[in-house]
């Protein structure tokens, strides 16, 4: 379901898109990185992952670079 819904995202010009997943929730964790999520951290029991250009499993290029190392305020 991911992996078909994030065309949808990248064509609203949603990129990279910010995904979340509950920290003992290994299933989703598995299903976010299979689809190119990078772990930016954890936040409040969520582990929070970027997934750039259209999910490529290798994270994106040097443009995923800028917004892994990002950091907003909690």
């Amino acid at each position: 379901m991911l992996r078909a819904v994030l065309p949808h995202a990248f064509d609203l010009g949603i990129d990279p898109v910010l995904v979340t997943c509950d920290t003992v929730n290994t299933g989703s964790r598995k299903v976010i990185e299979a689809v190119g999520g990078v772990l930016e951290g954890e936040r409040g029991g969520k582990l929070r992952f970027w997934v750039a250009g259209g999910g490529s499993k290798s994270g994106g290029g040097a443009s995923s670079m800028a917004w892994k190392n990002r950091r907003s305020a909690p």
